[in-house]
Parts: structure tokens; C-alpha cells; sequence
């Protein structure tokens, strides 16, 4: 893996593992809100299929 330097600052993580990471915790603060799947993933304008399918793959990858 190469490092991209951005503003002097190496950056070790990828623009596409970042948006991953915010769309995970923007998924958790959905789920808690509205206590549903259902729900948070409307709150989202995903589907509840997609909800769940994200939600296993980035569990899987940025579980805080």
C-alpha cells in the first residue's frame, strides 16, 4: 500500500475506506435513533436489504 501525502500529511487510510468508516457510524446513529433496521435504513434513503449487507460488511471492517 502507497501512502498518499495530502496538505504534507500522510494519510495511511483510503478516501474509500473513510467513506466507508462515516457511512458505518452515519448507520449506527440511525440504528440507535430509530431502533429499527426498517427505520434507519428510510432515514438513509437505502433499502433494508442494503442496510443489512453494509452493515455486516463494515462490521466486519471499522467495529469501534
Amino acid at each position: 500500500n502507497r501512502m498518499l501525502t495530502i496538505c504534507g500529511v500522510e494519510e495511511k487510510e483510503s478516501l474509500k475506506d473513510k467513506l466507508e468508516r462515516a457511512e458505518y457510524m452515519y448507520m449506527a446513529d440511525a440504528y440507535e435513533r430509530w431502533g429499527s433496521i426498517r427505520k434507519a435504513a428510510k432515514q438513509l434513503q437505502m433499502s433494508a436489504p442494503t442496510f443489512v449487507r453494509k452493515w455486516h460488511l463494515y462490521q466486519d471492517r471499522y467495529s469501534f
